[in-house]
């Protein structure tokens, strides 16, 4: 969904692929898709639909005014932070205010140095995974076996050299082995790839990592964003309006690119 955040590009220039050449020159067909798999409130739906749109109309403002809280630091939810420094400085605050032997898992990276250099700051994993016993985890990709999804949280009862086993929200224990992430060039071709189990650290992460993951829980402020979908994307991680918490919002962060919405509108027609 174009709608969520633009490609990182070093010039600041939004290289979006529908305005490339070989889009036109394609002739693919393209199908539009309408139907929510996350959420079913109609309302909210409605919402983030405004948001996706760029648009903060009433039901937008009665709603986020609605979900203003003062911030708890001992809720579970998974906070979502604009900045990586800010989401790396909770987990650590959380980590440290549990009485357990700290536990380090570096990432092993494959590939040539400058396509590395790319992965470690693209992929999901940390360079280094820093755990303890009764942490609290999320899941970084979805399991073949459906044992977990992107954004399933849990914490860890178990650390060993080659498993990680997790307890999660539900109570289901689960084994986790580490998985391989990479980096591919237009043909398919792998240029990199990094080792490490597919976790992280659960009490905070940045709004560009949880894209993808679903939440049942977040505590978010959405005052001071400026990428085009950053407050949609966070908003939208959300199963339920139930389990948002805003610690404020305001109206200059809620952005979408003209060039996208003349797309999906050329898209319509």
């Amino acid at each position: 969904d174009f709608a969520q955040l633009p490609p990182v590009t070093p010039s600041g220039q939004r290289d979006w692929c529908f305005l490339n050449e070989v889009w036109k020159n394609s002739g693919f067909q393209t199908v539009m898709l309408s139907h929510n798999q996350r959420v079913e409130d109609n309302l909210f739906l409605d919402v983030l639909s405004d948001v996706r749109h760029g648009l903060t109309t009433p039901r937008v403002r009665d709603f986020l005014n609605e979900h203003i809280r003062e911030h708890d630091t001992d809720h579970p939810g998974t906070r979502l932070f604009p900045r990586k420094i800010n989401a790396d400085n909770f987990n650590k605050r959380k980590l440290d205010e549990l009485n357990e032997e700290e536990v380090t898992i570096d990432s092993i990276y494959f590939g040539s140095e400058r396509h590395i250099e790319i992965l470690m700051k693209t992929a999901p994993v940390p360079l280094k995974l820093v755990l303890k016993l009764g942490c609290r985890v999320m899941f970084l990709q979805n399991d073949p076996q459906k044992r977990w999804v992107n954004g399933t949280r849990g914490k860890v009862t178990d650390i060993a050299d080659d498993k990680i086993t997790v307890k999660k929200d539900n109570g289901r224990e689960v084994q986790v082995d580490k998985s391989q992430f990479s980096l591919q060039d237009a043909e398919g071709n792998v240029m990199a790839s990094v080792i490490q189990f597919p976790l992280t650290l659960a009490y905070a992460t940045t709004i560009h990592k949880s894209q993808g993951a679903t939440l049942d829980d977040l505590w978010c402020d959405l005052s001071n964003l400026w990428e085009p979908g950053h407050a949609y994307v966070a908003l939208s991680r959300l199963r339920s309006s139930n389990g948002l918490h805003l610690i404020g919002w305001n109206p200059r962060s809620i952005i979408v690119d003209p060039k996208v919405l003349d797309f999906y509108e050329r898209m319509k027609k």
